[in-house]
């Protein structure tokens, strides 16, 4: 009875050429954990440098402190610091969209290559364009060269596929190692707090590293230190991981079939799972581009008046966040033995909304440091609905066209950079006058609408499509 239970999960959730798919294990249990976490590091301990190195330069070699906290609105010196406020938010516009561009085709190449010509193509590229960018980004805070240097190494970043590609990588080769019967979703969790401690890890330390040496050793020691890490990162991509999916006969480097392959890939899709597949991506889309485009905002925000947060500020702000991460991991295997996938999105959305709500409410307070933090504590759950989201739609399509779908969802992030970046720090500079926080209450409007598709789905029951996540938790981890 359990060996037919078994067939009948492997039948529902990838079509017939699974079977014949072939994988190669690892050498070991830990896999791409390792480079997802110092990676992360690298990347968050240098965007909130980077961010307030733009703020320094633009305001005449000045971090942003307290001093001009109470200085009235009328007054020259708080329309100069509006000023810094909306150039830096446009900066971090230019910088957003010069890696977005690029690496909108190059995600859908680089993840549909990957199903023919190995994973590990779409992980060592992008680790190459991140130490490229990461070497420029050094050179301009040592050098003091122009605030433009910044977007040749993003283009750069972009070029070799941006964030967006590592992601498509990471999650692709955990879905080729995912044995069957294991919970995806869980280990696209474990992953992704690996990559929440790196958050933890990063913002503190580069919080702390600038208010200890000051500009300009503290923009600069970490820039170099970062560097060092991604050479070792792509060390261990060159040596320590294995192929899972071996190179097929007669592959090209360079094909057009490779972005035709996921036009192929859309119309291969039954017609009665399309519309779920297209609102689940929608759902990941809304969630996952809101969360990560308004970072920069949120620290523009917090670096002005009335907040005019410190460097250890901003570290403790992003390290509540990056332990999200883990929240999330927790939420899942403890609430997925009551709540399914969508009832767990459900929760993650909730979370958001309401601290979303609190953070953009917060200026308003008397205590306004104290309300935005508990804001940014009672979203611990944000991240949780982007790796069910993405467990859920893995298990919807075969092994074949894994790098196939998370080259998509990734393409789907990009368009988010591209459409939300330069929206919300629109918002912000258009309503800074009249309301600094209503670019966050508009994200919690994007979440409810998040949580209203979900709900659409959880209307209509199409369990026998795919295993449930509580069914995949509690077999595969059991009790705690």
């Amino acid at each position: 009875m359990a060996a037919k239970e078994e067939v009948e999960v492997v039948r529902i959730t990838a079509p017939p050429t699974d079977n014949v798919s072939t994988r190669v294990k690892p050498y070991c249990p830990v896999t791409i954990e390792p480079i997802a976490f110092l990676l992360v590091l690298a990347v968050v301990m240098v965007l909130p440098l980077q961010q307030q190195y733009i703020y320094y330069k633009l305001g005449n070699d000045t971090l942003p402190s307290n001093s001009h906290c109470d200085v009235n609105t009328s007054h020259p010196a708080s329309k100069g610091n509006k000023r810094v406020e909306e150039e830096a938010a446009n900066w971090l516009t230019y910088i957003k969209l010069s890696i977005s561009l690029p690496s909108l085709v190059m995600v859908l190449v680089l993840g549909s290559l990957s199903d023919k010509l190995g994973r590990k193509i779409t992980l060592i590229a992008p680790l190459f364009g991140t130490l490229i960018w990461l070497l420029l980004g050094a050179l301009v805070v040592y050098f003091d060269l122009p605030l433009s240097m910044f977007l040749v190494g993003s283009f750069i970043f972009g070029v070799m596929g941006g964030s967006a590609s590592f992601i498509t990588g990471c999650t692709s080769y955990v879905a080729d190692i995912t044995e069957k019967g294991q919970s995806r979703d869980v280990r696209l969790a474990i992953v992704r707090s690996a990559a929440g401690v790196a958050v933890i890890a990063a913002v503190l330390v580069g919080g702390y590293w600038l208010k200890a040496l000051g500009p300009p050793l503290g923009f600069q020691e970490p820039y170099w230190f970062t560097v060092g890490l991604m050479v070792f990162c792509i060390l261990y991509a060159l040596f320590a991981l294995k192929e899972t999916r071996p190179r097929q006969p007669g592959s090209k480097l360079c094909s057009l079939s490779y972005i035709a392959r996921i036009v192929s890939f859309v119309r291969r899709i039954q017609k009665p799972k399309r519309w779920i597949m297209g609102t689940l991506m929608l759902v990941y889309f809304l969630a996952h581009s809101v969360q990560e485009s308004v970072t920069g905002v949120k620290t523009v925000i917090l670096l002005s008046p009335p907040y005019c947060w410190n460097p250890v500020l901003i570290g403790v702000k992003n390290a509540i966040e990056g332990a999200a991460y883990i929240m999330s991991v927790l939420g899942i295997k403890v609430l997925g033995r009551w709540l399914s996938s969508y009832g767990l999105v459900q929760v993650g959305c909730v979370s958001t909304i309401s601290g979303l709500v609190l953070q953009g409410l917060a200026v308003y307070t008397s205590t306004h440091t104290t309300t935005f933090l508990i804001g940014v504590g009672l979203s611990c759950l944000q991240t949780m609905p982007s790796p069910i989201l993405q467990a859920a739609l893995s298990r919807m399509v075969s092994r074949d066209d894994q790098g196939s779908l998370f080259a998509l969802l990734a393409f789907l992030d990009n368009i988010g950079d591209l459409a939300f970046v330069p929206f919300f720090n629109f918002l912000y500079t258009s309503t800074l006058d009249v309301m600094p926080g209503l670019v966050l209450l508009v994200c919690a409007g994007f979440y409810l609408v998040c949580s209203i598709l979900t709900g659409i789905l959880q209307c209509y029951d199409f369990s026998a499509d795919y295993e449930t996540i509580p069914e995949a938790i509690n077999r595969d981890l059991g009790p705690t």
